[in-house]
């Protein structure tokens, strides 16, 4: 069984949640969110890097279609990892990237993927300071990821893959409000509230 390690400040604003759909304990909202007591959930993590001019980075991803898909820097947890060493790991490899300071969790997603293929639980974290050049060299040779590049705001919500969207433009609205917590199906996002 993958143990996971969760900081106190995370934990904090798990409880902000945990508030909002009245679940008697942290740990019991956790279990709630991720029910990672079956292999059917993939935990994964996803980075917010963003510039003083009104820009984040995203990724393209090359999946074999005619076009990249485009989303936030990210991708699974590895066995034995935390959500913050994977978001630092995912962050570096997919964009060369060193992130130096973590912010609060922006948001949860929960997604229900099409065919079968497993559930995933996506954390989406701030990154509020970074070091180094954006490089995707590294995971050109052992990833998906083709361009890394930042990009203003509304282009990044025109392409961001529908999953991220919604939470995205939700989180441009009202910054540092908290995380919130939404569902993903093939058809749909939508927040879940209490």
């Amino acid at each position: 069984m993958t143990q996971l390690e969760i900081s106190n400040e995370l934990w904090n604003q798990l409880e902000t949640l945990r508030q909002r759909f009245d679940t008697p304990t942290q740990a019991e909202f956790l279990a709630f969110s991720l029910n990672a007591a079956q292999t059917r959930y993939w935990l994964a993590v996803g980075a917010i890097v963003t510039s003083a001019d009104r820009e984040i980075l995203m990724v393209g991803n090359d999946y074999g279609g005619d076009e990249l898909v485009w989303n936030l820097p990210g991708g699974a947890v590895d066995p034995g990892e935390d959500l913050l060493q994977a978001v630092r790991r995912e962050l570096h490899e997919e964009t060369g990237l060193a992130a130096l300071e973590i912010g609060p969790l922006a948001w949860i997603v929960q997604a229900i993927r099409p065919h079968d293929v497993p559930f995933i639980i996506g954390f989406v974290f701030e990154i509020t300071t970074w070091d180094g050049e954006v490089s995707v060299a590294n995971e050109i040779e052992h990833g998906d990821v083709q361009q890394a590049r930042f990009m203003p705001f509304a282009e990044a919500l025109e392409c961001m893959i529908p999953g991220n969207r919604a939470a995205f433009r939700d989180w441009l609205a009202t910054h540092q409000n908290g995380p919130r917590l939404y569902f993903v199906t093939p058809e749909d996002t939508r927040e879940i509230t209490p």
